[in-house]
Order: structure tokens, then sequence, then C-alpha cells
């Protein structure tokens, strides 16, 4: 395969960026809080608690662990009504296209 072709094969590949929403491709205000937050989080982990620049990686896991375990706390609470708003959109067996087995 010619180099011509494989760039122009990789010029194919480049990712679409012209449509970047309401915020001029600028992340959430939201988003750019909780990194503020984290970052903060470690920073007084590392600096008050620990008193040592060296430890910044105890400070680094003890959040990526909460934020983890958040995480699925969130994701838990969102599922608790997950199998009710199936059922909302379930297909009636009479549906057309639908065999009964």
């Amino acid at each position: 395969m010619p180099i011509d072709a494989k760039h122009e094969d990789l010029q194919s590949l480049r990712i679409d960026r012209t449509d970047r929403g309401m915020n001029n491709g600028e992340p959430p205000a939201w988003a750019r809080r909780y990194i503020v937050i984290g970052v903060a989080i470690v920073a007084v982990l590392t600096q008050f608690v620990f008193r040592d620049p060296l430890a910044l990686r105890y400070s680094i896991s003890i959040v990526a662990t909460i934020a983890g375990l958040l995480a699925c706390v969130a994701i838990g609470i969102s599922l608790r009504n997950f199998p009710a708003l199936m059922s909302s959109y379930a297909v009636p067996p009479d549906a057309a296209g639908v065999s009964a087995a």
C-alpha cells in the first residue's frame, strides 16, 4: 500500500469536533467543580494530614477509593428504579413481529 493511501486512511479516522455543543467544547461546570474539589482534597491530605510530599500516592489512593465508592453508591441508587422503568417500556406480547415462544 503506498504511503499516500495510508495517509488518506489515517486522515479519514480523525474525530470531527466541529459541533462542540453549547459550551464551545468546554467541559460542563459540574465536571470542572468535581475535578477542582478532588485536586484540593489530594493537596490537603498530602500537606496537612500526611505532612510529607512523598505521601502523594497515599492521598491519591484515598481520594480515588472514596470517589469509586461514591460512584458505586450513585449507581446503586439509580438502579433502584431500573426494573420499574424497564417494565414501563416493555413491548406487549401481542405486538406485531413478536412471536410467542
